[in-house]
């Protein structure tokens, strides 16, 4: 992909559990690292999740990043934030010889 296309600066967050001083479990999600992506959307409100035991609208999209150490760490279980949206990794594909990273994410409304 044309590096002129990786337009939108994207989080990649990690779910960590820590002790507190009370030595009770803290789970919440921290930030692994920040990079450029591209950005296609594939679907959006066309399928249906249950969420909590309401019906919610899916997005499907599609995030183009070039391959570092950083990505190379990432699982599906962890998330990406953009723009006060969060997107769950649902798979992770290498493209190329190492060059891109595409990350497909669905994000519930």
């Amino acid at each position: 992909m044309r590096i002129g296309k990786l337009d939108r600066r994207i989080t990649i967050e990690r779910f960590t559990e820590s002790v507190n001083d009370f030595g009770e479990r803290e789970l919440s999600w921290s930030t692994a690292f920040s990079c450029w992506a591209g950005l296609e959307i594939k679907k959006t409100g066309s399928a249906e999740k249950l969420v909590n035991g309401y019906e919610s609208s899916v997005k499907l999209v599609e995030w183009t990043l070039r391959q570092s150490s950083d990505t190379d760490t990432m699982t599906t279980a962890d998330r990406i934030k953009y723009d006060n949206q969060i997107f769950d990794i649902v798979a992770i594909h290498e493209l190329g010889r190492g060059v891109d990273v595409r990350v497909i994410c669905e994000n519930v409304e």
